[in-house]
């Protein structure tokens, strides 16, 4: 077995960090529910991917879709939670409001990442042990995140970008619950019933 030259293992640390830093930034972006500003991390490619719990979206315009409807869903319970509480967000504008009362912290850890010998792509996977907070009909309902995030990534124009990427939940109950309780159906709030 030929033993890999120095400046290979250098060029494939510097592209492990690069990758490991997207995914930071990606995580990052859940944090202060900026979702919608997420397609800066990926490919230009049209083979473009996202499988999450809900589905699979397939090229540029799909993964732009979900995440334009994601926006839309963070604003809407953003408003929602404005007019629920006009003492202490009244004054505030929407985009002060964009993301208040929502939450998903998604710490990712145990990255294992492969770098291509011809240093054109990686792949990386990573565990995401959190929680988060999501405006359902019922109001804000808190939730624990165990997932995993697979991502291949590809260099264009000397920037490495995410090509495909598997967001899936293994275990995401409501907080409060054991994790196989099966979860009540918490009756509507008539100001967030719009979230249905």
């Amino acid at each position: 077995m030929t033993r890999p030259s120095p400046e290979l293992l250098l060029s494939k640390y510097e592209i492990r960090r690069e990758v490991q830093n997207i995914m930071g930034k990606y995580t990052l972006h859940f944090c202060i529910m900026q979702e919608y500003e997420l397609m800066k991390y990926w490919s230009a490619r049209d083979d473009v991917s996202l499988a999450i719990n809900d589905g699979w979206f397939v090229g540029q315009e799909a993964v732009a879709s979900y995440y334009d409807n994601r926006k839309l869903e963070i604003a809407t319970a953003s408003r929602l939670i404005k007019a629920r509480f006009p003492k202490e967000l009244g004054d505030k504008t929407e985009e002060e409001c964009m993301g208040v009362g929502q939450i998903a912290y998604r710490p990712i850890d145990t990255p294992v990442i492969e770098v291509a010998d011809d240093l054109k792509t990686a792949k990386g996977i990573w565990v995401c042990r959190g929680s988060y907070n999501k405006v359902l009909p019922s109001g804000p309902v808190s939730f624990w995140d165990w997932s995993y995030l697979a991502a291949d990534f590809i260099e264009e124009d000397g920037e490495w970008k995410i090509w495909h990427l598997q967001d899936l939940f293994e275990v995401n109950v409501e907080q409060g619950l054991n994790l196989t309780d099966t979860p009540k159906e918490a009756p509507e709030d008539p100001a967030f019933a719009e979230m249905k």
